[in-house]
């Protein structure tokens, strides 16, 4: 459930283990102001009228919001030097955004339908 605007933010947020790059992080869920920020440089990144300088600008903020969300500050600097190496991508910090997103859905039953004809009665 998304809290509304005017409502104050009374909850405690949720914490989580997430894989990246063979590593497990322990990170604390995103506040709905910064998913909100996230929203916003994104949306800048995919402009095309904006200087180089305005989008390096949005995609440091929204490294900023992703990293702060890794709890221990020694995983957090780990985490930097992977990105930093390459052997995690913006896509995979994605990953922290959606992941309480992803426990709060319903697990949907899957059913499996027989192919084929009806068997024929005896």
């Amino acid at each position: 459930m998304i809290p509304r605007m005017t409502e104050p933010d009374t909850e405690e947020r949720r914490i989580t283990t997430v894989p990246l790059a063979g590593h497990e992080f322990q990170i604390r869920e995103l506040d709905g102001l910064q998913m909100m920020h996230l929203g916003r440089y994104a949306k800048i990144l995919m402009r095309d009228d904006l200087t180089g300088m305005q989008k390096v600008d949005a995609a440091d903020r929204m490294l900023r919001i992703l990293n702060s969300s890794v709890l221990d500050e020694s995983e957090r600097e780990k985490l930097i030097e992977m990105e930093e190496s390459g052997d995690v991508t913006l896509k995979d910090l994605i990953a922290f955004s959606r992941k309480f997103r992803e426990m709060d859905e319903p697990q949907v039953a899957v059913v499996t339908r027989r192919r084929g004809r009806p068997r024929k009665s005896a």
